[in-house]
């Protein structure tokens, strides 16, 4: 086993959990007023998703995490007993181990929570993670936006990919476990794969609704910066 697994897959789920916290206290019922979605019909339930999200990954890499230093630090009773707990007899905690799934899923992961980190310093206290049109709001067009027009949708795409390859990738608890082998890990797996699928879903329709708004708030301004900045999410994408 290597102990340098544990500390990589913190930082993985560091910048998960950041991407996920919203950089500014939640809007008022006013500022929300100028979308009328579905979505906003919801309230603060939108902020549970994100949340909840954040504190599973964060559960899964702390329990990664114990298992490793319990097995290069052992303190008997209690590290057999974490041992015991989060990996099944017979499985051994020294198949935990750095592998390219964990190195390249933590640089991803990094780098999409520091391309979210630009668009949370870019609109200062206009980023918000309900959909909302804040007091004396303007349309910023620098920096990530200047990319494309919902940077901050790519940064957590980005992050997403990579958080699943450090936690479903060879050499991880889940994997090496041999959890995701058995009924609850097909249903782990599958669960993971809708959510990401309905998390693309989620983006684009979002994206539209803010175009929709940002186009009503700024007009021309707006029509400016969509001819300068004509994808809404991926580069020649979408």
């Amino acid at each position: 086993m290597s102990l340098v697994r544990a500390p990589l897959t913190l930082v993985a789920a560091y910048g998960m959990g950041y991407a996920l916290t919203p950089p500014n206290p939640p809007v008022s019922d006013e500022e929300r007023r100028a979308y009328r979605t579905a979505e906003t019909t919801l309230g603060r339930l939108v902020l549970a998703w994100p949340a909840a999200i954040k504190y599973l990954i964060w559960a899964g890499s702390l329990c990664e995490a114990a298992v490793i230093v319990a097995h290069n630090f052992p303190y008997p009773p209690l590290t057999d007993r974490i041992i015991s707990t989060l990996l099944p007899a017979g499985n051994s905690a020294v198949s935990l181990q750095v592998t390219p799934s964990l190195l390249i899923g933590t640089l991803i992961t990094t780098v999409g929570a520091y391309w979210r980190h630009l668009c949370y310093r870019t609109l200062g206290r206009f980023f918000t993670f309900e959909l909302s049109i804040r007091k004396e709001h303007q349309l910023v067009t620098s920096g990530p936006y200047s990319v494309v027009r919902h940077p901050s949708y790519l940064g957590s795409i980005v992050a997403c990919t990579g958080i699943h390859a450090c936690l479903f990738g060879r050499g991880s608890l889940l994997r090496e476990s041999g959890l995701l082998e058995t009924g609850m890990g097909k249903a782990i797996i599958g669960g993971s794969a809708i959510h990401a699928a309905l998390l693309v879903i989620f983006f684009a329709r979002r994206a539209r609704h803010e175009d929709r708004a940002l186009k009503q708030q700024f007009g021309e301004q707006w029509d400016q910066w969509a001819k300068q900045v004509p994808y809404r999410i991926i580069p020649y994408v979408f």
